[in-house]
């Protein structure tokens, strides 16, 4: 799986994980929306994790900069298509 995240798109996704989490976790909303949040927030947190998001890979997407992709590529030995 190539990643397909910059630095700065995994930093924004994780505090709005963050973000969502917690105002599902402390009742600050309720009803279905809670259950959205949650589900939003393990969604994002996952793919911050791992620095790759299916929509990007469907829409060929790269938000990793030149350096970022370069310093990958050396670490693992992949050729940058």
């Amino acid at each position: 799986m190539k990643k397909n995240m910059g630095i700065a798109d995994r930093i924004i996704r994780g505090v709005a994980a963050f973000v969502l989490g917690y105002l599902s976790s402390y009742n600050i909303v309720t009803g279905n929306l809670v259950l959205v949040f949650m589900m939003l927030s393990i969604a994002l947190f996952i793919t911050a994790l791992f620095g790759y998001c299916p929509l990007y890979a469907l829409f060929r997407i790269n938000t990793m900069s030149h350096k970022q992709r370069d310093t990958f590529a050396n670490k693992h030995n992949t050729p940058i298509i």
